[in-house]
């Protein structure tokens, strides 16, 4: 009999057992019923981006004004946001404060540049006349020893000596005169070509 008693409780154990392992493993769970109504149904997308008009034109500010060394413009003035233009109508006012600055450094630049091309007229003026007052006078001092050289026919040969001695020292000086003025010349020439191209 201890044995039955013992089997029937180890039977009514493992139900119990299964019965809680079974109801332990499911969540319970709720249903809401919730009854079908015609109505508005939202939906909400969340995002971040920019806009973009359907019809818009792009403006450009100045073309060209890093060539000229303008760097920092910024809108001072700017119509109203959403306002319509039309083509030619006031959008935006620029600071002219750096373009100003950079115009004032050029026209000085300029300036400085026009009278380092005028001073440049004025060397070469002065110094090619100078040259050719030179070879004037060495022309008149060959002049004065060949008439010297001539006159002393009857002299003593010592006199004739030099007096053929300083002629040729008078060629050769105008020779060499001569040579230099060209050279001068042409030191004129590029330095007023330089000072053209710098100028323009």
């Amino acid at each position: 009999m201890k044995r039955r008693v013992i089997a029937g409780i180890a039977v009514v154990v493992v139900i119990i057992a299964i019965v809680i392992i079974n109801t332990a493993g499911k969540e319970s769970s709720t249903l809401i019923k919730v009854p079908v109504s015609k109505g508005h149904f939202e939906i909400v997308v969340s995002n971040t981006g920019e806009l973009m008009a359907e019809r818009s034109v792009e403006i450009k500010g100045p073309a060209n004004l890093r060539d000229v060394r303008v760097h920092n413009v910024k809108i001072t003035d700017l119509v109203a946001e959403g306002t319509v233009v039309q083509k030619g109508e006031y959008v935006a006012a620029l600071d002219k404060t750096d373009a100003t600055n950079r115009l004032q450094d050029l026209e000085v630049g300029l300036e400085t540049e026009q009278s380092e091309y005028e001073t440049t007229i004025l060397d070469t003026t002065s110094t090619l006349r100078s040259e050719r007052n030179s070879l004037v006078n060495l022309r008149y001092n060959v002049e004065e020893a060949e008439y010297k050289l001539e006159q002393s026919t009857f002299e003593p040969k010592a006199t004739i000596r030099q007096n053929e001695h300083n002629l040729d020292k008078a060629k050769r000086s105008l020779e060499q005169a001569e040579k230099n003025y060209e050279l001068k010349i042409l030191q004129m020439q590029r330095r007023m070509k330089r000072a053209e191209n710098e100028l323009t």
